[in-house]
């Protein structure tokens, strides 16, 4: 477990590099439920097909580069169709403490792992002293549209 967590954190590191240099996908939302009422996650999904996130850990560098602190995440999954039928762009959605959406992030995934970094200013100035007011959400889809559970990356402090 401790070699997947350091692996992932150098992952997380070379991306941070790209997070450094401004590197922002400018990807929109994603999102296209067109109702008006609040999602309560009562999505079911079908454990047989979907993927599922697990070990999903977020952690902040404070002061690691010339934008400010640098949030990392990383973590594994599984899917029972194979790894490699996971989607390789996976959104991380950023929520305030009113479940409002902050931002979102995009982790790449492939072999069974998904990380990516984000600077403070792509966090929407989520400072790292912050991270317990905040909530972090994916739920992953593969190629055949089956979507797994929302799952929370929590914090993790070496």
């Amino acid at each position: 477990m401790k070699r997947f967590i350091w692996a992932s954190l150098f992952s997380a590191a070379v991306i941070a590099a790209g997070a450094c240099n401004g590197d922002d996908d400018g990807d929109g939302d994603g999102d296209t439920d067109t109702d008006t009422d609040t999602d309560t996650d009562s999505d079911t999904y079908d454990s047989t097909v979907a993927p599922v996130l697990s070990d999903a850990t977020v952690t902040c560098l404070t002061g690691s580069c010339s934008s400010g602190n640098v949030w990392q995440f990383s973590g594994s999954y599984t899917d029972p169709q194979g790894d490699d039928n996971v989607l390789a762009l996976q959104d991380i959605v950023v929520t305030n403490p009113n479940g409002g959406e902050i931002t979102t992030l995009t982790a790449s995934c492939g072999g069974g792992s998904c990380s990516t970094s984000g600077t403070e200013t792509q966090m929407g100035g989520l400072g790292c002293t912050q991270h317990e007011n905040y909530t972090f959400i994916t739920a992953l889809e593969d190629a055949d549209g089956n979507i797994g559970p929302e799952v929370e990356w929590v914090w993790f402090e070496d």
